[in-house]
């Protein structure tokens, strides 16, 4: 007997909390499907002749999955700029969902990797999105055992191997492509992402389902054993992932994130550990035990406000001021409510506790949250270029305007000593409101080459309170004086090797002095105006470029901008012979099961599409509204997936009269649509198709032959 019920998870949930005392449940996305695919699943899980050809028709590696990390980023999509939301969801993989419309954060589209990998980290930066994903170990239970008739149990597992940081590209936001593993990385529990640098590590431990849950998949995410194993974090250059550090731990790393130079690593048990990433081996540690709070938790997650960190500790949040990194100082902690996630909105903590739900906590004074500069980053020394200070919430002019609230010094690297600069604030106002700000401009002379130490303070905010901990930004100032740069999209990045066209990067403070790099290679510049740079035409074969997915870089006399997967280049069909293998090539007219197409060269570029033509009629059938047997209809979904750049797939639509069907993958490239002729696809009958033999009596067949599209039949 197969289960009773089936689960209803969710993969992303949307709260109102303007009311700090009664956040509000608004939407969310749910695993469970609807629809065609809700009887799809429900014939698979309760029986049906077409149950399992309908569950490979969906795509539906399995039913249910998990939520374990979020990412939201802003895109332009279509021209247009987008709110998505980017969710590892364990064996359901990568999830992108419309963030733009929160109470029902619809469903766009996933990647999976199989039933048997868990997803639990993302991560993305311009088209690249990289994920951990890792099979966890063996029963926790020595003892469980499979039950001796098909029930549904879920059963704890143990920790994980070290994982893999899977590559996808969204340069089509509608069809992801996959890139494979990052070599030389490992990592299960985190990732992080700073500047060009990409950070691994860590375990995750998982939830097995028994033989009887066809609706859970085979594994699950579960929080890493803590105590049970040494962790490594790996950090590779994206630019040049020949760039690469290690950094061992002795217990499990459950999350990563930097501070200038420093690498903070949430140590489970051993709290906190964090470092300069040039010398590892001198370690500053915060520990979370009985000697700080009543309950000791274990570090689970990290996040910095401007020099502030916030550690979710399992038991509560531990709040610390690491202005001073040589002295961190505890201002906050002895909370017993369980807390997993954490941010904060305006004067309030949201933090997530799994069972205990969604909670919110007031803070007892403001924050500093960022600025424009990051910490040991470079300020222009071009004024029009303006440092901004942004706090949690309304902090009042008068207040940051006092002598002693704002400091801005000089500092002399070689005698440790610092000049204090005239510096004045001003607010940036928004609305009406003119007596408080958010943010605040900061100015000062700024002397090329010089290094910088910005420190707020004190500050007062409407609610009459001050500031919670100091801030403080270390920084130098350019040489040059340079706009800084940022962009915005890339154009025509879509070619195969050998046949580049011009490339345009699109964006904002741009000059003749610009420099393009692609990867870690200076390549040939060409300036259009502020907004505009361009690559010209084959100007990349004069680096190495191989097929894959690479990225670009703007430099400004060090300010940067980066585009992480701006590029896809396919094989060099000058050179490679292609040849195409297509799987299944006949079947029946009903259509719905999936069709493989594999090459033997990258050729399948993102965006993709693909065409059949019959033989012995004009019918030509593609995704969108095309002409099936002279029937206008708006509704054709072929499914269609670039699943790597030598691998695509589609739904096999079905017709009304078999035929002899040419397949067609139309690729996108730089002047247009170029086809490329997969091979052919044979239809029939569900029942076969019976032919008879002339006159009567009836003849006997003496021997038959296949001629190309032709049947010839020996008669007696």
């Amino acid at each position: 007997k197969l289960v009773d019920s089936t689960a209803d998870t969710v993969r992303a949930a949307s709260f109102d909390i303007q009311d700090p005392n009664q956040p509000l449940y608004v939407g969310g996305n749910w695993f469970q499907p609807s629809g065609d695919e809700a009887r799809a699943t429900s014939q698979l899980l309760y029986g049906g002749d077409t149950g399992a050809d309908a569950f490979a028709q969906f795509g539906m590696a399995t039913y249910t999955g998990d939520s374990v990390r979020i990412w939201p980023q802003v895109e332009l999509e279509e021209g247009v700029w987008r709110k998505r939301l980017y969710v590892a969801s364990g064996a359901r993989g990568v999830g992108r969902l419309n963030l733009d419309e929160q109470n029902g954060l619809q469903f766009i589209n996933e990647v999976n990797f199989g039933q048997d990998q868990v997803v639990a980290d993302v991560v993305k930066q311009g088209h690249s999105l990289y994920a951990t994903r890792y099979q966890p170990g063996g029963l926790r239970d020595p003892q469980a055992q499979e039950p001796e008739e098909p029930k549904c149990d879920i059963v704890a597992a143990n920790n994980g191997g070290a994982g893999s940081v899977e590559l996808l590209n969204y340069i089509d936001p509608f069809d992801p492509v996959s890139f494979g593993q990052l070599d030389n990385m490992k990592g299960a529990a985190t990732l992080h992402v700073d500047g060009e640098w990409l950070f691994s590590g860590g375990f995750a431990a998982g939830m097995v389902s028994t033989y009887g849950c066809l609706q859970f998949p085979k594994y699950g995410y579960d929080e890493p054993i803590n105590g049970a194993d040494s962790s490594t974090v790996t950090a590779v250059n994206i630019f040049d992932p020949t760039l690469t550090r290690q950094f061992a731990f002795e217990n499990t790393v459950t999350d990563v994130v930097t501070y200038g130079d420093y690498l903070f690593a949430a140590v489970a048990r051993s709290g906190v550990e964090y470092f300069h990433v040039e010398r590892p081996e001198e370690r500053f540690s915060i520990s979370i035990d009985a000697s700080l709070q009543q309950l000791a938790g274990d570090a689970r997650q990290l996040r910095i406000y401007g020099s502030t960190l916030f550690i979710a500790a399992d038991k509560g949040v531990v709040v610390v001021d690491i202005s001073n990194l040589a002295q961190p100082r505890v201002v906050s902690a002895g909370n017993i409510e369980t807390v997993k996630s954490l941010d904060i909105y305006r004067d309030r903590l949201i933090a997530g506790g799994r069972k205990d739900g969604l909670q919110v906590f007031t803070l007892p004074a403001a924050l500093v949250m960022s600025a424009t500069v990051p910490q040991h980053g470079i300020l222009s020394a071009d004024t029009n270029q303006a440092l901004e200070i942004e706090f949690n919430e309304l902090m009042t002019v008068e207040s940051l305007q006092q002598a002693n609230a704002i400091l801005v010094e000089e500092l002399d690297p070689n005698t440790l000593t610092s000049t204090t600069l005239a510096a004045t604030v001003e607010p940036i106002l928004e609305g009406e409101v003119t007596e408080a700000a958010t943010r605040f401009r900061v100015l000062f002379e700024r002397t090329p080459g010089a290094d910088i130490r910005l420190s707020v303070l004190d500050a007062r905010n409407q609610r009459g309170l001050g500031l919670w901990t100091p801030f403080v930004r270390d920084f130098s100032v350019s040489e040059q004086s340079v706009p800084v740069p940022a962009i915005e999209q890339v154009q025509n990045g879509v070619f195969y090797l050998g046949e580049q066209d011009v490339i345009t990067i699109v964006g904002s403070g741009f000059s003749v002095d610009s420099q393009i790099y692609v990867d870690q290679f200076a390549v040939s510049t060409e300036f259009v105006d502020s907004n505009t740079l361009r690559i010209p035409a084959n100007a990349l074969e004069m680096i190495p470029m191989a097929v894959g997915q690479h990225h670009i870089k703007v430099d400004n006399d060090g300010i940067t901008a980066t585009w992480m997967g701006a590029l896809v280049a396919g094989t060099d069909r000058a050179r490679d012979e292609i040849t195409f293998q297509l799987q299944p090539d006949n079947g029946d007219a009903s259509g719905g099961y999936p069709i493989s197409v594999t090459s033997t060269d990258a050729v399948f570029l993102p965006g993709s599409r693909v065409s059949l033509r019959a033989r012995n009629g004009d019918t030509v059938i593609e995704t969108g509204i095309g002409d099936l047997e002279g029937t206008l209809s708006p509704t054709i979904d072929l499914k269609d997936n670039v699943i790597s750049l030598t691998k695509f797939a589609f739904i096999l639509p079905g017709v009304i009269t078999p035929d002899l069907y040419s397949i067609y993958i139309s690729v996108p490239v730089a002047d247009g649509i170029e086809e490329l002729y997969i091979g052919d696809f044979s239809y029939t009958l569900e029942d076969g198709l019976g032919i008879n033999l002339p006159n009567y009596p009836p003849m006997e067949i003496g021997a038959a032959k296949t001629i190309d599209p032709y049947l010839f039949v020996g008669v007696k």
